[in-house]
């Protein structure tokens, strides 16, 4: 994969005095030019400089829906838009404080105490230009013997509602002050229950109203009762027991799906055999029939749904339109109203005849076995996705002299990327001679690395195989000879959402995850409009989709078996836009949300999306890169790229499977590639 914007964001920050000479000198001086008159005894005052390599016409660039990502939008989604750069925060390390980058991250998270952080004010998206690539700050004290920095930023943060979350990605970022350890710097993603409150309640009041139509009975002027969940084998029940039988079953992954949308579409045609049965000969049947009607539209209810005839154009009923009656939306479009996809709504139906939502209950998974053979998808572990973050790990390089901002020759701060890097040549380098600490006479201080990402990208794009129909799982799920074959809309399926299991939840200062049996957490992305000239992402018939950005987590593993790192499961989010028909574990209604899960395995071994491509990594002497040269599926400053491809719809999903499963029905064909390195291309079987 490549790496963002190549260095897209790579900042080189440097450390400008205006302090005039005096004739005094220092025994910490490497130098015989004098001490810098702000000398305190502990700190030198300096100016202080970033340098921006901004995003140019005709780089790759990254994020999720363009723009946010710092992708670009608009017109030119080849050129990126600086976003602004917040909560910025400058750490000193002394010489004594060196640790070693290249062990595993369980020993770099060490106890070692920061000294001194300094606060930088924030970065507006005007400061920085194709033009304008320094930013200045003043007064800025870097205490001598300052050997190495860390550097932390981050790009908006979403945060007032869940569109923005979603649009912007989101982290609970850490607050870092002087006498902490490196151990206390952790940046979390954020789940969506924890900032949308009453998803457990609301799941509640509508199995209790499903509770309520499962129980549905009716007493005859005779006094005898007849219960919809008991009924006897006499033929006039057939009818009713087939459809209790439908309507309580669940999946082969042992739930259903229980959306606002999934219940309406079972609802329907639940009552559309009620109503057929309302002209019954039977007055028992007839009773019954209506009584499952009546709480179906539950008119005292908390959940109220109402029932239109649907006619033809001579008037003739030929179906029954259900749809919430005038309730808001927790309730409509349950669960998204709490930041969730509608497939996480898993319903389990017991033998007390009782519906439950379940988070992570004993809800197994279709073909999967040993460890999680039994694992539901857990709400509680959906993420929005990550916000743009700025990181870097850099030696200091100071001197004694006066560095310029504007003009030409070899004492003035370059404003490109290449420049910066070019400046530290051991042998041909402006700066080369700079000293690695700063010193009481330091008028200039730098980074000598350039800021990175510190989180990585996912650029996903969509297509479905060149054929003019899919095959669902009809013969396995109704006994019947042979598929249905789904035409492929012309406008393509609509791509809603995109999931990305694998993810910790919360990464240490280095943006790698120092718990490695912490991977449970999904990354929810469905803000998938990529830029103002697109109106989403379709998956067309041999056509590419647009390409949609998602910024995620490293998903590096420091004890890794075998030396393998991990493969990732994602699921794509559908709309089915044509008729009806079934997936791997049930009927999948025209207007339903489906999911189709793949594999990106960074090992190659045929088990998911084939790798292609090498990674380019950061030479050593131009970054302090985390866990350089393992290759994984997310790499932080790096865009991972899946192109999918759809070529069945048999294992499509109506729930979300627990996307931690060893063995998944796979509906995706892949092919990653890292830019600057891998892409997988996945097939969807």
């Amino acid at each position: 994969m490549k790496k963002i914007n190549h260095y897209v964001l790579n900042g080189a920050i440097a450390l400008l005095s205006t302090a005039g000479f005096v004739a005094c000198s220092s025994s910490d001086d490497v130098t015989d030019a004098p001490v810098n008159p702000t000398y305190d005894g502990k700190s030198v005052k300096t100016q202080f400089a970033i340098n921006i390599a901004t995003p140019v016409s005709g780089k790759t660039s990254t994020r999720m829906t363009g723009g946010n990502t710092q992708n670009g939008s608009g017109t030119n989604s080849n050129t990126g838009t600086f976003l602004g750069m917040n909560n910025i925060n400058l750490l000193t390390f002394k010489e004594a404080d060196v640790f070693n980058v290249t062990t595993s991250s369980a020993q770099r998270t060490s106890n070692i105490q920061l000294d001194q952080v300094i606060t930088l004010a924030q970065l507006n998206a005007s400061d920085i230009s194709d033009t304008q690539s320094s930013k200045i700050y003043t007064d800025v004290y870097i205490p001598v013997g300052t050997s190495q920095f860390l550097f932390y930023g981050t790009g908006p943060i979403g945060s007032s509602n869940n569109k923005d979350r979603f649009s912007k990605g989101t982290l609970a970022t850490p607050t870092i002050g002087s006498g902490q350890t490196l151990a206390n710097i952790e940046y979390s993603l954020v789940t969506t229950l924890s900032e949308n409150s009453g998803y457990t309640t609301t799941a509640k009041e509508f199995s209790d109203y499903l509770d309520a139509i499962v129980n549905s009975s009716y007493t005859n002027s005779t006094s005898t009762t007849s219960t919809w969940a008991s009924l006897g084998d006499e033929s006039k029940w057939q009818t009713l027991k087939t459809a209790y039988t439908n309507f309580t079953s669940v999946g082969s992954n042992g739930a259903r799906g229980g959306s606002a949308n999934a219940i309406l579409f079972t609802l329907k045609q639940l009552y559309e055999i009620c109503e057929n049965l309302s002209s019954s000969s039977d007055n028992d049947v007839k009773g019954l029939a209506g009584a499952i009607k009546d709480n179906i539209t539950n008119a005292s209810g908390t959940i109220k749904v109402k029932a239109t005839a649907e006619q033809d154009t001579k008037g003739n009923t030929t179906g029954y339109k259900l749809e919430y009656d005038g309730l808001v939306d927790k309730y409509s479009t349950f669960p998204a109203t709490y930041g969730l996809p509608e497939g996480a709504a898993q319903l389990t139906f017991d033998t007390t005849n009782k519906f439950e939502y379940v988070t992570n209950g004993n809800v197994g998974n279709a073909g999967s076995t040993g460890t999680n053979a039994n694992v539901a998808f857990d709400v509680n572990n959906v993420t929005y996705p990550a916000a743009l973050t700025y990181f870097v790990h850099t030696p200091a390089r100071a001197t004694t002299k006066e560095i310029a901002t504007t003009g030409t020759g070899t004492d003035v701060w370059p404003t490109t990327v290449a420049n910066w890097d070019g400046v530290w040549n051991a042998s041909t380098g402006n700066f080369r001679d700079w000293t690695k600490t700063v010193n009481s006479n330091s008028r200039s201080v730098a980074l000598q690395y350039n800021i990175n990402y510190g989180v990585a990208c996912l650029a996903t794009t969509v297509k479905c195989a060149d054929k003019a129909y899919l095959e669902d799982n009809s013969a396995a799920m109704n006994s019947e000879s042979s598929n249905q074959q789904i035409t492929i809309p012309t406008g393509g399926f609509h791509v809603t959402g995109i999931l990305i299991g694998g993810q910790s939840k919360t990464v240490g200062w280095d943006f790698l995850n120092p718990k490695s049996n912490d991977q449970k957490y999904v990354v929810y992305d469905n803000d998938l409009s990529v830029d103002a000239s697109s109106n989403g992402v379709w998956a067309k018939r041999n056509s590419e989709s647009s390409k949609n950005y998602t910024l995620v987590f490293d998903n590096y593993v420091s004890d890794a078996t075998d030396g393998k790192q991990p493969a990732v499961n994602i699921a794509l989010e559908l709309v089915n836009d044509k008729e009806e028909f079934f997936g791997v574990d049930g009927r999948i209604a025209p207007g339903q949300k489906f999911y189709l899960v793949a594999k990106l395995d960074p090992n190659d071994n045929n088990t998911g999306g084939t790798a292609s491509g090498s990674i380019n990594w950061p030479e050593t002497t131009k970054s302090n890169f985390p866990a350089t040269n393992v290759n994984r599926v997310f790499i932080q400053d790096y865009t991972t790229t899946a192109n999918f491809t759809i070529n069945s719809l048999k294992n499509a999903y109506v729930t979300i499977p627990d996307l931690r499963a060893s063995k998944l029905q796979l509906g995706l064909s892949v092919d990653l590639t890292w830019q600057s390195g891998l892409t997988f291309d996945v097939p969807i079987n």
